[in-house]
C-alpha cells in the first residue's frame, strides 16, 4: 500500500518540509477515510504520524492545517478499522491503542508511557504506577453512555498542538533568577532561542513576560487523550459529573513552580489554545500528579505562575536587595 512508500518521507525526521508534510497529511487522510482498514494501514498511518511528530515544529506550524487534521483523522480511522482491537506502541513521538467496546461486558485500559516503551494495562490504573498515563473507566461511563469504540493517546510532544498563542517554555533547568528586569530584553533572548533569529516587528505573537502571570508549558509533558465514540460521534461529556478520564504526569524533571502551580489542562479546538478553565481536578503525591477530568480531550500539565522572581522584576525590590548585601558585606 502507498503507506509504505510514504514512510520514506515520514522517517526524514526533522529535514521534512512543511510541503512534505502537507503531502503526507493528505495521504493519511485520504487512506483514514477507506472502509474496512486492515488494522496493519491503520498501523501504518500511525506510524507515518509518529514520523511526522519527529519534524521540525516551525515546519509543522507552517504546513496549513495539517496539524488539525492529523488529529481530526484518528476518529474517522478507529471507525473504519476492521479488527476489535489495534495498537502502535512502538513510536518514538506516539502510542495510541484503540478498541470496540461492548458495554455488556467491558474491560478498563491504560496507556502507560514507560521512556522506551509504551504499553496497555488492563483494569484499574495502579496507583503505585510512576509514569505518564490516560485511563478511561469505561465500565462506568457504560452505565449511562452507550459506546461503540474508545482509543487512548499518548503524544510525547506538542507540535501538533499550535495555535496563535505563543507561550513560555518552563524548562527541567530553569534560570528564572538569570534574567534582568528588561522584560523586553528577555523575551526578545527567549524568542530566539525558540526560532533561532530576532524577533521583528509583524512577526509572530510575542512571548508573554515573565515577570506576568501566564500559562507556561513544562518542556518535556506530553499531551494525553481519551476519545470515547458511539457509532461516527465522539461523546465528550455525560450527562452526571462523572469521572472520564484519569491522567497521570510525572514531574520528577520539572522545578516546582514558586510563584504558581501545575495544573492539567485542555486543548480548545475552537480557539486553538490551552483553556484557563479548570476543569480537572488535581492531586499531587510525591512527583506524580493525578488529573480526574469529567469530560474526554486532549490534556496537557502546565504551569500557572509568573516564571521570574519578583526580585528580578521589580527594580526596589532590587535596590533594596542590593543594599542588604552590601550592609551585609560591610559588616563582615
Amino acid at each position: 500500500m502507498i503507506l509504505n512508500e510514504t514512510l520514506t518521507y515520514s522517517e526524514m525526521g526533522d529535514e521534512l518540509t512543511s510541503t512534505q508534510i502537507q503531502e503526507i497529511t493528505n495521504i493519511l487522510s485520504n487512506s483514514a477515510a477507506i472502509e474496512n482498514l486492515k488494522p496493519e494501514d491503520s498501523q501504518n498511518i500511525l506510524r507515518n504520524m509518529d514520523g511526522v511528530l519527529s519534524a521540525d515544529e516551525e515546519q509543522i506550524q507552517e504546513s496549513g492545517n495539517s496539524s488539525q487534521r492529523l488529529l481530526s483523522l484518528l476518529p474517522q480511522m478507529v471507525h473504519n478499522t476492521n479488527s476489535s482491537q489495534f495498537d502502535f506502541l512502538s513510536g518514538m513521538n506516539l502510542g495510541f491503542t484503540a478498541k470496540r467496546v461492548d458495554c455488556s461486558s467491558t474491560t478498563d485500559d491504560a496507556l502507560v508511557d514507560f521512556g522506551n516503551f509504551f504499553e496497555i494495562l488492563n483494569g484499574s490504573l495502579p496507583k503505585n504506577i510512576q509514569n505518564n498515563a490516560v485511563y478511561i473507566p469505561i465500565g462506568d461511563i457504560c452505565k449511562q453512555q452507550p459506546a461503540s469504540h474508545v482509543y487512548l493517546t499518548v503524544y510525547r510532544n506538542r507540535k501538533l498542538f499550535t495555535g496563535p498563542t505563543q507561550y513560555q517554555t518552563y524548562g527541567s533547568t530553569t534560570r528564572w533568577a538569570e534574567r534582568t528586569a528588561d522584560t523586553d530584553g528577555a523575551v526578545e533572548k527567549l524568542a530566539y532561542q525558540r526560532t533561532g533569529k530576532q524577533d521583528t516587528a509583524n512577526d509572530e505573537p510575542a512571548l508573554p513576560s515573565p515577570c506576568s502571570r501566564q500559562t507556561a508549558l513544562p518542556e518535556n509533558a506530553p499531551v494525553m487523550s481519551g476519545t470515547l465514540m458511539y457509532n461516527d460521534a465522539i461523546v465528550s461529556h455525560l450527562a452526571a459529573d462523572t469521572t472520564m478520564a484519569v491522567l497521570k504526569f510525572n514531574v520528577t524533571k520539572v522545578l516546582p513552580p514558586l510563584h504558581g502551580h501545575f495544573q492539567v489542562t485542555w486543548w480548545d479546538t475552537e480557539k486553538l489554545v490551552w483553556s484557563t478553565e479548570q476543569r480537572c481536578t488535581t492531586t499531587k503525591d510525591g512527583d506524580i500528579i493525578t488529573a480526574n477530568c469529567p469530560h474526554l480531550t486532549d490534556f496537557t500539565l502546565i504551569v500557572d505562575a509568573a516564571l521570574n522572581d519578583p526580585n528580578v522584576c521589580e527594580s526596589a525590590l532590587m535596590n533594596l536587595g542590593y543594599t542588604v548585601n552590601a550592609i551585609s558585606i560591610c559588616s563582615l
